[in-house]
């Protein structure tokens, strides 16, 4: 045999653009690795006597479908061997590729792997030449006739499992969802890491490589406590059995996320919040586990200058403001002398702000105590009719300044609820004021009653209503709708935030209906409480926010 042998036969030269279609049409376009395919590059390398084989299908570029000994993938067709036997549709034996024209400057025979070589059998689907099996060696040499047979035989069998268009399907099924997993993970800003049932990390995102100083692959194989968690803020040692990654492996359950704190590669601290997944297998065992964490420096910074604020409003504001609202009102009252006409607006105006200051103080700290869990409900059995008759009562003087008509509706019975009096008092007089300050003129309606296993307080008025688009944002904080009167009604932008913080503790939660020009309905569910218990006293005061 010569350095190069071409046997056609007898198949037509494929068009490309007919070869693109039929390898599109079988789903055989990518890289996707196949146990099916491998399995056949061995034994071709094996029975051969080669230590490198491939699969190759040709298109507009050359597909690597599986190969042994040689690292292949996507290869320009300018540097493809195998198209060439596929443009001539035979088969192709090249005894020493340096001794031929065609492929002596070849990227695979100049470069590693340095290829000499080249044997290769074309394959076939739907009747067009589209691929080739083929085996190479470092050296040159010729193959004998037993040699030609098997990769003949072989290559029959690759044919066979090209033309499965089932199995091709799910492939491509497979590479589609593969790709679109490994973006979704790497385009994920929180740190993903999968580890085995061992703890040994299986794959981690660039995201998670980045916040901990390696890189994906110096990850893999390594448990994350080792790299990560192996030390508490403290500096004593974490055990391994306590972290919760392998936790949730041993325990088989998940760990709900929670603060805690990495290690970067540089021994610099990374505070952390984490989320561990327990993966469960089918047969029962023990499976492995994925971790998901995010860095949360700069959310702990924010609560850092929240809690400076918030000291600084309550022990430097707070006594002053304090002292200067009694003054005010001292000066209003005219006990140091009587004020003349020019002298009290400008004291009334003072003393409304510096109370309006006091209010908006009080709930900033109302605010931070809820966000905080530092303001315990102490919940008590209430009648909400008795509760929304004291609010009425309250805030009579309110509604006659709004020149508003305030009515309640509190007939029935089962209206006992389990909440914190003074606090739900504070939540209800917050939907009342609201009312009163947006139904000048108007009417404000307070009706308690039982609907099945709940207790509904509603406060509905006649005012100016709330546009749609405005409604999912009204318990956000500092947020102020309803097109309100800079002059004479404004509030601290924080009354309805609490008054949800309220309910939502107790238990609860708030319904509103609006409509623009004809009122809203504010509505407070609560859970209805056993008829059999006592209900608790109404306080004689209360503060309005």
């Amino acid at each position: 045999m010569g350095d190069t042998e071409l046997l056609p036969v007898g198949r037509a030269e494929p068009q490309r653009g007919r070869r693109d279609e039929v390898l599109r049409s079988a789903g055989l376009l990518g890289t996707v690795p196949e146990e099916r395919f491998d399995r056949i590059v061995r034994l071709a390398a094996k029975l051969i006597g080669v230590p490198m084989a491939m699969i190759n299908v040709i298109g507009e570029q050359q597909w690597t479908r599986a190969s042994h000994g040689i690292e292949a993938g996507v290869t320009p067709l300018g540097d493809s061997i195998c198209r060439h036997a596929v443009d001539e549709g035979g088969r192709l034996e090249v005894a020493d590729l340096r001794r031929d024209d065609r492929f002596v400057d070849n990227r695979f025979v100049v470069e590693s792997p340095g290829v000499r070589f080249y044997a290769a059998e074309t394959l076939a689907v739907a009747g067009e030449t589209i691929g080739t099996l083929c085996v190479l060696d470092t050296q040159p040499r010729e193959l004998d006739r037993e040699q030609l047979e098997v990769l003949g035989e072989l290559a029959a069998w690759a044919e066979a499992e090209l033309n499965n268009k089932a199995l091709n399907d799910l492939a491509h099924e497979a590479q589609q969802s593969g790709a679109l997993t490994r973006a979704v993970l790497q385009s994920a800003g929180d740190g993903i890491v999968a580890s085995d049932p061992d703890g040994s990390i299986l794959m981690a995102n660039q995201a998670a490589a980045d916040m901990l100083g390696w890189s994906p692959g110096e990850l893999v194989g390594r448990t994350l406590h080792e790299i990560a968690h192996h030390t508490r803020p403290d500096g004593t040692p974490y055990p391994v059995a306590e972290c919760p990654s392998h936790r949730a492996i041993d325990e088989g359950r998940s760990m709900p996320p929670h603060d805690d704190q990495f290690w970067r590669r540089t021994g610099e601290p990374l505070p952390i919040e984490m989320t561990v997944t327990s993966l469960d297998q089918s047969d029962g065992e023990r499976g492995g586990a994925v971790t998901v964490f995010r860095d949360v420096s700069e959310r702990r910074e924010v609560q850092r200058l929240k809690d400076e604020f918030v000291g600084v409003v309550s022990h430097e504001l707070r006594t002053p403001l304090t002292s200067i609202v009694g003054s005010l009102k001292l000066l209003h009252a005219e006990v140091a002398a009587p004020l003349d006409e020019r002298q009290r607006p400008l004291v009334d105006m003072a003393l409304r702000n510096a109370q309006r200051l006091g209010a908006l103080v009080d709930d900033i700290l109302d605010m931070d105590r809820l966000d905080a869990g530092r303001m315990p409900l102490r919940t008590a059995t209430v009648d909400a009719g008795d509760l929304a008759r004291g609010v009425v009562e309250q805030l009579q003087g309110t509604a006659a300044l709004e020149d508003a008509e305030l009515v309640l509706d509190a007939t029935g019975t089962g209206l006992l609820v389990q909440v914190d009096l003074a606090r739900m008092t504070q939540a209800i007089t917050n939907l009342v004021g609201n009312a009163l300050k947006f139904s000048a003129g108007g009417r404000v309606r307070v009706l308690a009653r039982r609907e099945g296993p709940e207790v509904l307080v509603e406060v509905a008025d006649t005012g100016i209503g709330i546009a749609p688009e405005d409604i999912p944002v009204l318990f956000e904080r500092f947020r102020q709708v309803g097109g309100i009167d800079p002059g004479r009604r404004k509030g601290t932008g924080l009354g309805l935030a609490i008054t949800k913080a309220i309910v939502d503790q107790s238990g609860g939660r708030i319904e509103v209906t609006s409509a623009v020009g004809e009122g809203s309905v504010f509505t407070v569910v609560l859970p209805a409480a056993d008829e059999g218990t006592r209900p608790h006293a109404r306080p004689k005061e209360e503060r309005s926010t």
